[in-house]
């Protein structure tokens, strides 16, 4: 199953203009209110692991210059400042999945030279205007239905009543095997009183992986007159454990059984709160983008610019964008999506937001399923590894922007 909070791709629409790559349209996707950025794909050296030391200067450069071979050189730089971090290139690199974390972690490093956010968890505002309204109780039908297709895995903890176990079991009476006693991979939950009395409540406390022998006696009045009043040993082996209570929430069974990769969700409460916002947005597709997006007007406004653009960069986007005669990109473009980039960045950075090599997987997957290509190895193949860190950067605006959404609620 999947469920899937259509927040917006902010670069997605890029990969229209240089790898020819389809981006589904989905509900509630913001779409790009400036001309899209053809980014560059030529790997280049990754950046270095150093850490880089916080500029002091506030000038905000305003000479964005550009001579013929796209050097150039933002910012007002103080004389004794260290300025090492300034010429590490922020572009986007050739990595693997699981490098991702560390590319985007030593890029924040650099970007936090550039600029300083605001205070942006409780600024003030001009929201869009939301009309329908999500139910308790339709947040509850629809965690109810998840669960139901889905299963939260509990394999390290102990069984409990409402669990759905995986298990064999094999009974004897007297030590003899008898019809009807054993089966395989048997889907059973407990407390539904499927299995006798004693049977069902013996599986309680039990762990996955394990073997047990339960006692049993049938019921006086049993169905078949041979078992009536008999005990029994069940020898039971559980297989697997899972559970349909949200309050076992955890992030690997949201991601990994759910594939869902927009939003870093932590809590049974985090879930409901995500399960709104999908409702929400069944309803009002647009919403939530209209919505992040005057938010992050809103930061853009108040983000103070230190040494103004990484120029590796810019250079580097610029260059990329000027070789294409159609282009209509503008200077004015490359800085709004940089500043962007650079904020969607930092935040994330604050925040304690990952990428995972599981996201990247399967956001790469439906891109290529999306774009007729047999799988993501072969549109890697096709384009590069640098995909995996424009992938990356994908999925960090969308945690970003979901966050963001969430907090304005």
């Amino acid at each position: 199953m999947s469920l899937y909070i259509p927040i917006m791709k902010i670069r997605s629409a890029v990969l229209l203009f240089k790898l020819h790559l389809k981006i589904p349209d989905m509900k509630g996707q913001q779409t790009m209110k400036k001309k899209c950025l053809i980014l560059p794909l030529l790997a280049s050296a990754l950046i270095s692991s150093a850490g880089c030391g916080q500029s002091a200067s506030s000038s905000v450069n305003t000479d964005t210059s550009i001579d013929n071979d796209f050097n150039i050189d933002f910012g007002i730089i103080q004389e004794n400042q260290d300025t090492s971090c300034l010429d590490k290139d922020t572009s986007f690199k050739d990595i693997t999945p699981e490098e991702y974390n560390d590319f985007f972690l030593e890029t924040a490093e650099v970007y936090k030279n550039y600029i300083t956010l605001p205070s942006y968890k409780n600024l003030d505002v001009n929201l869009p205007v939301y009309h329908d309204v999500v139910s308790a109780q339709s947040i509850d039908d629809k965690i109810e239905s998840i669960l139901e297709q889905c299963p939260i895995p509990k394999d390290n903890e102990t069984t409990s009543v409402g669990d759905t176990i995986v298990l064999d079991y094999k009974g004897t009476i007297d030590g003899s095997s008898f019809s009807g006693g054993s089966s395989l991979n048997v889907k059973y939950t407990i407390g539904s009183k499927k299995f006798l009395d004693d049977l069902d409540s013996g599986l309680v406390g039990l762990k996955a992986g394990k073997t047990y022998y339960i006692n049993c006696k049938y019921p006086d009045d049993y169905s078949y007159e041979s078992l009536r009043g008999k005990n029994a040993v069940f020898e039971v082996t559980i297989k697997s454990i899972s559970s349909h209570d949200i309050q076992n929430f955890n992030k690997e069974w949201f991601s990994e059984t759910l594939g869902v990769y927009n939003a870093d969700i932590s809590s049974a409460d985090e879930f409901r709160t995500y399960v709104k916002h999908y409702l929400r947005d069944q309803l009002n597709p647009y919403y939530s983008s209209e919505k992040t997006g005057a938010i992050l007007d809103k930061i853009k406004e108040l983000t103070t610019i230190k040494n103004g653009y990484p120029s590796k960069e810019y250079n580097s986007l610029k260059e990329n964008n000027s070789s294409h005669d159609d282009s209509e990109v503008t200077e004015e473009d490359i800085e709004d999506y940089l500043l962007e980039k650079m904020i969607i960045t930092l935040i994330a950075y604050d925040n304690g937001i990952t990428v995972t090599a599981n996201d990247i997987n399967l956001y790469g997957e439906e891109l290529a399923e999306y774009n007729d290509y047999y799988n993501l190895s072969e549109l890697i193949s096709t384009y590069g590894n640098q995909l995996y860190s424009e992938f990356g950067y994908d999925i960090l605006s969308m945690k970003v922007n979901y966050l963001l959404d969430t907090l304005y609620d």
